[in-house]
C-alpha cells in the first residue's frame, strides 16, 4: 500500500539524520555548529518530498493529502469522511506538532546553534527550554498550536451539525471543546513557579483532563466503533462487541479477541497523560517520545475499526436503497 510505503520512506529520513546527527555530535565532542545544520538539512527533506513537483513518486497521494490539510485547516466545506479522519488523525499528533512549531520558529530564526541552548536562571527554576520570543513554551504560540486540531474538529462538527440537524454532532463538538481547558490550564505550568501551579490550578487541570478522557473513551466505544460496551444496548439484551462486520474471511472468535483488545488497549491509552501527575515520571528519559509513539498506536488501531464501522455504514445504506 501507498500509505506504507511513504511511512517507510519519512521513518528512513528521519532515522538517518537522528543518526547523522548524533554521530556528528560524538565526534566533535559537542553539540557544534555542523550538528545544528542537521534539522535544517532534514526541515528541507521533507518540505521537498512533500511539494516536489517534478518527480512522479506518490504524487497522486501527495495531491490528495495536501488537498484534504487545506479542508482541514478551512473548514467551511461540507465534511468528507477523508477531512474528519485526517483531522482525527491530528488530534493524536497535537502534542508532536507543538514541540514541531517550536522546533521550526527556532529554526526560522537561527536558534538552534550552540548558543541558543545558553539557559538562564529562570528557565533552569522554572524547566522550561531555552529560546527567545515566541519560540519558548512559556509563550502563547505552542499551546496554541497544541489546540488547533481540536479546535479545526470542533468547527467541523459544528459544519456537519448545520448540515444534517443531527444533534449527536453538538455532543461530538463538546468532547473536543473538553480538551481546550485541559491545554489551558496546562499551559500556566510553564509560566507559573511549580509550587504556585500545584497549589491553584494541579486539581482543576486533572479533573478536566479525566472528564475528557472518559468522554473521549466512551466515544470511540459507542459512536466511533458502535460497541454496545458503554451504551444502552447492553441493559436491553445487546452484546458488548459488533457480530456485524466486513471482513468475511475472519472468523467470528478471532475477531472478538481483536475487538476486546481495541477496547482494553484503547482504555489504557487514553489514560497515558496520567504520567504528567508524577514528577518522578517526568523526569524520566525519553517519557515524551513514548507517550506521543503509544497515542499514535492507539489512533493506528482506532483508525482501522472505524473504517471498517464507515463501510459497514455504506453497506446498510445500500442494502436499503434496494
Amino acid at each position: 500500500m501507498d500509505i506504507f510505503g511513504i511511512a517507510a520512506w519519512i521513518s528512513a529520513a528521519c532515522l538517518v539524520a537522528s543518526a547523522v546527527f548524533v554521530l556528528t555530535c560524538l565526534k566533535d565532542g559537542r553539540y557544534s555548529e555542523r550538528a545544528s545544520s542537521i534539522p535544517y538539512c532534514l526541515a528541507a527533506l521533507l518540505v521537498f518530498g512533500l511539494v516536489n513537483p517534478f518527480g512522479d513518486t506518490y504524487r497522486r497521494n501527495r495531491r490528495f493529502f495536501l488537498q484534504i490539510l487545506n479542508r482541514v485547516v478551512l473548514p467551511f466545506r461540507e465534511v468528507t469522511f477523508s477531512d474528519f479522519l485526517l483531522a482525527d488523525i491530528l488530534t493524536s499528533l497535537a502534542k508532536p506538532l507543538s514541540d514541531l512549531s517550536i522546533a521550526s520558529c527556532r529554526m526560522l530564526s537561527f536558534d538552534v546553534a550552540p548558543q541558543g541552548l545558553e539557559r538562564d536562571a529562570r528557565d533552569i527554576e522554572g524547566d522550561i527550554p531555552g529560546g527567545s520570543g515566541m519560540c519558548r513554551l512559556d509563550s502563547w504560540f505552542p499551546h496554541f498550536i497544541l489546540a488547533l486540531p481540536f479546535i479545526w474538529r470542533l468547527l467541523q462538527c459544528v459544519r456537519v451539525y448545520r448540515s444534517t440537524r443531527e444533534v449527536p454532532n453538538l455532543a461530538n463538538a463538546l468532547k473536543y471543546f473538553s480538551a481546550l481547558p485541559v491545554i489551558y490550564l496546562y499551559s500556566f505550568r510553564y509560566t507559573m513557579p511549580p509550587h504556585m501551579w500545584d497549589e491553584s490550578l494541579r486539581g482543576k487541570w486533572l479533573a478536566f483532563a479525566l472528564l475528557n478522557s472518559c468522554f473521549c473513551y466512551y466515544w470511540d466505544l459507542t459512536w466511533d466503533w458502535e460497541f454496545g460496551v458503554c451504551s444502552m444496548s447492553v441493559w436491553r439484551g445487546g452484546g458488548l462487541l459488533r457480530t456485524e462486520n466486513v471482513y468475511s474471511g475472519i472468523r467470528i472468535w478471532a475477531l472478538s479477541g481483536a475487538y476486546t483488545w481495541a477496547v482494553l488497549s484503547n482504555l489504557v491509552l487514553r489514560f497515558v497523560w496520567l504520567h504528567k501527575v508524577s514528577s518522578t515520571m517526568l523526569d524520566l528519559p525519553f517519557i515524551s517520545l513514548v507517550a506521543c509513539l503509544l497515542e499514535v498506536f492507539r489512533r493506528f488501531q482506532w483508525t482501522y475499526i472505524r473504517i471498517e464501522v464507515a463501510l459497514l455504514k455504506e453497506s446498510r445504506a445500500a442494502s436499503n436503497s434496494h
